[in-house]
């Protein structure tokens, strides 16, 4: 998380709303000095608690982000599905399909992924496993 870069926002929604630190202070229930420190940075010094307070009086919200070794987190969470999602790729490409594996796609403003997109050439038929 970039500390600055949350203080530079919190600071601009607040200054948005011609509210003085005193006054985001009131409406997060915390203090002045609170407020100060994560306007210049220092939102590790503060409760994670305080300073969802302080967005919501904001009408903002905290979104983190957890990345560990690009995309592999996912399928570290979700083990048991990605252990049935290789199983089921190597099945189907034994008995001859073409086979992809976390296809993404992206339609007008609706995107996704798709587990299993396999296609058996000599059928003609398309599988989506979802």
């Amino acid at each position: 998380m970039n500390l600055v870069r949350v203080g530079r926002v919190v600071r601009t929604l607040r200054r948005r709303r011609s509210w003085r630190q005193v006054d985001l202070a009131r409406a997060a229930v915390c203090s002045q000095q609170m407020i100060s420190l994560v306007e210049c940075g220092w939102a590790d010094r503060v409760s994670l608690r305080t300073t969802m307070r302080l967005l919501a009086a904001l009408e903002a919200e905290l979104d983190l982000v957890i990345r560990w070794r690009g995309g592999q987190l996912e399928s570290l969470l979700d083990e048991g599905h990605a252990s049935l999602t290789t199983d089921l790729a190597r099945t189907l490409e034994r008995a001859g399909w073409l086979v992809r594996v976390e296809v993404t796609y992206a339609v007008g403003r609706e995107a996704g992924s798709i587990d299993v997109l396999a296609f058996h050439p000599s059928l003609g038929i398309l599988l989506v496993v979802e």
